[in-house]
């Protein structure tokens, strides 16, 4: 930017060189006339033909304003940026300058309100173009950067036309107006002081410029043109100071002074591009240059030539800025898209593909390269075999909605099907849609990872159903209880049966089975619960009711075992056991009658034999026992089944010993 000289500073530039030229000669009392250059390069400024400003950062809306401003008499320039337009407003003077209001990084406001600080830019008119609604567009802030007018999207042909040959027309017109009101040029009188007279001219009209001459020691001599004005002390409070006085107090500490001048008197002049100050203490960003004036080889002096560019210098600062930030922002996106997880197709506004990220292209199999240009219904599959056909993506894309999808596929350049979730997000400018992005996922892994969690779950219901068959099925009694109320959640049919099937699931096992309180058993189910061990018991004798109501007594075998949670935590108690009742009953039926048995051979008092048998018969048998007692012989003696026959020779001794018993 710092390199780039608009027309107008062209002008001044060579202005500069022909005045500055002529001080020298003044000075060293040889004067030219520099009318006859500063002449020429106005002239030139005349016949420039005016410029056009097109601002829009979509190519396809810069051609249709190229087509509908052909026939105006104006040079139309067109950038695609804000940051372009101000870079251009630096290096040209426009007439008017049309501009859209949505563009990324700087959009049409921040544009048109940076450009009103630049002076050259500050009266020229602006034609805001919008596609937005506009009950909300914001109008005030667009007429605060009056002169501006505002043309809705599509632009009417002719309502811009007109338009933009009214702004040409004022700034002719402004043009005219200010040759018009420049004083008359007298004509040459000849003498010496002729030549003086038209440098004063000149002079005087240069208002925006500075012309300062010092002797050898820098102090100022000459205070002329614009000086005041940009520096703000007159003539008479500076001449007679240093020169040094405009420089900022760090570039004097610096020895900036001594170093411009040096360097003009190596070279004849010296740029002199830096910060200055005011008489005021503000500081203004100066652009000019120290020339060393000889005569005769000898040293006279120095003029300093400066203009106020504070304006331009920011303007470049914050154009600088905005680059860097775009640049920044620019590589940001390209390195989250290239690293992004997701494939990353770009798509313009007729489907066509313009990006393909890393990830992207892993799962397709293309260079990004290769799909550059290529329809997006190349990478999918025929029509039916997915939910994602081209016609529902680019009806999407036009019509700004998005799409998404859990289950879709794309075709891999290989050919194979590639089964993806994706979405398609479309991009809107001002001007209205401008493509879309297509991000998808490989699924292959989630659909296989899927199956196979059918497959398992499928597995686990069927061995679920086998477990509880078995569950209820079993032999052995069992029930599973929740809680720390012992709540009971299911009861196989042989638990069912043991306790009458009376109704047990949902209820606390000490309501549903209120006979066993003081038996033990609830104690020992509440101490497995809580400690979370096991507790086995075998030939335990409980009292249980009937169906009929009675109580009635059961053996049984059995294990309280602690259900334990994923984590640890014992969320319940299972009861297994087998019902031993019979077997235990006619274990204690053969121990009482090997007990009458061993009565009888040991030859105890029949009543004592009877006694036993009694009441082995009543507990366990029912009667069976007695039946082993037999009568036996004429005379009827007791007899027992199981006890050896005795012979006859025996009998006597018998009967003998049981007469005198």
């Amino acid at each position: 930017m710092a390199r780039t000289i608009d027309i107008r500073k062209r002008q001044a530039y060579i202005a500069f060189l022909a005045i500055t030229h002529t001080i020298s000669r003044l000075l060293m009392r040889r004067i030219v006339n520099p009318i006859a250059h500063l002449s020429t390069k106005l002239s030139m400024s005349a016949a420039v033909q005016p410029r056009i400003l097109l601002v829009d950062d979509q190519p396809a809306n810069l051609a249709v304003l190229e087509a509908l401003l052909a026939g105006v008499n104006a040079e139309r320039v067109s950038v695609d940026s804000g940051e372009a337009a101000l870079r251009a407003l630096l290096e040209n003077e426009f007439a008017v300058v049309l501009m859209d209001v949505q563009m990324p990084t700087m959009d049409g406001f921040q544009t048109a309100e940076l450009m009103r600080r630049h002076p050259r830019a500050q009266s020229v008119p602006i034609l805001f173009v919008t596609a937005g609604d506009p009950d909300d567009f914001p109008w005030e802030r667009a007429f605060s950067l009056a002169p501006v007018d505002v043309l809705q999207k599509p632009v009417n042909a002719h309502l811009l036309r007109s338009r933009v040959e009214l702004a040409l027309t004022l700034h002719r017109q402004a043009a005219e107006l200010e040759s018009l009101r420049a004083p008359p040029q007298p004509a040459p009188e000849p003498g010496p002081g002729s030549h003086a007279s038209r440098l004063r001219l000149i002079l005087d009209n240069l208002h925006d410029y500075a012309f300062i001459g010092t002797d050898t020691e820098r102090r100022i001599t000459e205070w002329e043109a614009g000086a005041e004005a940009v520096t703000g002390w007159s003539a008479e409070q500076a001449i007679g100071q240093s020169a040094d006085m405009l420089f900022v107090p760090e570039d004097r500490a610096a020895g900036q002074p001594d170093q411009e001048a040096a360097r003009a008197r190596a070279t004849g002049r010296s740029e002199d591009k830096r910060w200055h100050l005011r008489r005021d203490g503000r500081r203004f960003f100066a652009d000019g240059m120290m020339i060393a004036l000889r005569e005769k080889g000898v040293l006279r002096g120095y003029a300093k030539i400066m203009r106020d560019a504070t304006a331009e210098h920011e303007a470049g600062i914050q154009l600088a800025a905005s680059e860097r930030a775009l640049g920044e922002s620019t590589e940001r996106f390209e390195s989250l898209l290239e690293s992004s997880g997701e494939g990353i197709v770009g798509l313009d506004a007729e489907g066509r593909c313009t990006f393909l990220n890393a990830a992207g292209a892993a799962c397709l199999g293309y260079a990004p390269a290769e799909l550059a240009g290529v329809k997006v219904g190349a990478l999918l599959p025929a029509k039916g075999a997915t939910p994602l056909e081209e016609g529902a993506l680019l009806d999407a894309v036009r019509s700004g909605a998005v799409l998404r999808l859990d289950d879709a596929c794309l075709v891999r350049k290989d050919g194979g099907v590639l089964p993806v979730a994706c979405s398609v997000h479309p991009l809107t400018t001002g001007s209205g849609p401008g493509g879309a992005v297509l991000t998808f996922t490989d699924i292959s892994a989630r659909q296989q990872a899927g199956r196979e969690r059918e497959r398992l779950v499928a597995q686990l219901r069927a061995a679920g159903e086998r477990m509880r068959d078995i569950f209820y099925r079993a032999p052995a009694f069992m029930v599973v209880m929740r809680g720390p109320e012992l709540v009971v959640e299911m009861a196989n049919e042989r638990f069912a049966e043991l306790v009458g099937r009376r109704p047990l699931l949902g209820k606390p096992l000490q309501a549903a089975l209120p006979e066993l309180a003081g038996q033990g058993l609830f104690e020992l189910l509440d101490q497995v619960y809580r400690s979370g061990e096991a507790h086995e018991g075998s030939n335990v004798r409980l009292q249980l009711q009937t169906a009929s109501g009675a109580l009635d007594a059961y053996y049984v075998d059995f294990i309280y075992m602690a259900l334990r949670e994923p984590d640890g935590s014992v969320s319940g108690v299972l009861i297994h056991g087998i019902d031993v009742t019979e077997r235990t009953r006619a274990n204690l039926l053969e121990a009482g009658q090997r007990g009458a048995l061993e009565l009888a051979v040991s030859d105890a008092p029949l009543d004592d034999v009877l006694d036993l048998l009694a009441r082995t018969a009543e507990e366990y048998a029912a009667g069976a026992a007695l039946a082993a007692i037999q009568l036996t012989g004429p005379g009827g003696s007791l007899r027992h089944a199981a006890a050896p026959s005795s012979c006859e020779r025996s009998r006597p001794v018998i009967r003998s010993a049981a007469a005198l018993a």
